[in-house]
Order: structure tokens, then C-alpha cells, then sequence
């Protein structure tokens, strides 16, 4: 299921589509949820709640999470983000991603500075991997996938007409760290766009 959200500001987005653990058993049911984070220079009036956020003219949108500009990406990852991953371990299909204009901290949320901060796949190849290293027989693979006009496979550069047909998927073997490699490697290939564009 795909589900578009336009907002006017300068807000970065986070949804994720799953399973709660607690749904399991019901292989029909869906969830979609919104998740919506200022960035600390978001400039304009925003009000914000746990659950809503206004602009000035007095606006309300209402989202399931709501995150400050102070909000750290573990305090997305732990409210938004770990019992999607738990019910993915379960076997649901998940997506995790982030939308919003150019330079509105998508990458920052999903991939984390590297230093201080990790981002969203960082944390879930950790725990992906923690939960399903007892489960030996699992077989772990990766894609890195840019969608943007069409569909780049990140780890080869090339333009995939058929994506889920002929995506490249690497196993991890040893380890988180396989996949933040998939990650360095595959953002070698990632457009660089327009400063007024998004992806």
C-alpha cells in the first residue's frame, strides 16, 4: 500500500507500514502510520502536541507520532520505528521510509551522522540482526533502492525497469556491519538533485 501526504512547511516525515506485533495472527491487517519531525531550523510557527501540530493560522493536522526539533533519532526510532522491526522479525512485511523536500534531514534520520547519532537503518539492522541471530536457518539479504523518478539500484547504478524482478541483494553474513557497508557503497550512486526538488 502507498499512501501520499502533502504538508506545507518545512517538516520532515517518517511512515511506517506493518503489523503491530499483537496483530500477527491477522495476515490481512494493514497499518499505516505518519510520523512527522521538525527539524531544529524549521523557521515559522509551529505548534506541536504529542499527536498534532498547528501552524500559525491556527491549522491542526493530527499525525500518530509528533517529534520536536530536540527529539533524537532513537526517541523516533523507539516510539515509531522498534515494534515495526519486532513484527517485521515475526515475519510481517514492513516498509520504513522518509519523505520531505531537499535538505529537510532525510538522510540524517534514516542514516545518522556516522558519529554521534545513528539513523533508523543503523538501529534496525541492529536489531534485526540481535533478534534473528538465534534463528540461524534465516536467510538476511539487502536491497538499496532510490525512488525518485524511476527506480536506481544503489548497489550496481543501474536503472532497474522491473525493480523487484532484478534488484541486487547482497546476504549479510557477520553482521550489521554488512549492511552499513551496502549503505556506503550504494550512496556512491545516489542523485544529487536541485536544492528545490525532493526525493
Amino acid at each position: 500500500a502507498q499512501a501520499i501526504l502533502e504538508l506545507r512547511g518545512d517538516l520532515q516525515l517518517s511512515g511506517s507500514q506493518g503489523d503491530q506485533p499483537s496483530n500477527m495472527e491477522k495476515p490481512s491487517a494493514c497499518r499505516i502510520s505518519v510520523a512527522v519531525r521538525l527539524r531544529p531550523s524549521s523557521g515559522g510557527h509551529w505548534e506541536m502536541s504529542e499527536k498534532f501540530l498547528a501552524d500559525g493560522s491556527g491549522e491542526r493536522w493530527r499525525f500518530d507520532e509528533v517529534f520536536g526539533p530536540r527529539a533524537s533519532n532513537w526517541d523516533l526510532y523507539e516510539r515509531s520505528v522498534q515494534h515495526v522491526i519486532d513484527a517485521f522479525c515475526e515475519g510481517a512485511t514492513c516498509t520504513i521510509f522518509a519523505c520531505g523536500p531537499r535538505a529537510s534531514g532525510k538522510t540524517f534520520t534514516m542514516q545518522g551522522d556516522n558519529s554521534h547519532s545513528p539513523g533508523l537503518v543503523q538501529l534496525a539492522a541492529a536489531q534485526i540482526w540481535e533478534q534473528q541471530q538465534p534463528k540461524s536457518r534465516q536467510l538476511l539479504q539487502v536491497s538499496y533502492l532510490e525512488v525518485a523518478d524511476g527506480v536506481k539500484d544503489l548497489l550496481t547504478g543501474a536503472d532497474l525497469p522491473r525493480p523487484w524482478q532484478e534488484m541486487t541483494r547482497h546476504t549479510v553474513r557477520s553482521g550489521p556491519e554488512d549492511i552499513l557497508r551496502c549503505l556506503l557503497e550504494g550512496n556512491k550512486w545516489r542523485t544529487r538533485r536541485d536544492p528545490s526538488g525532493s526525493r
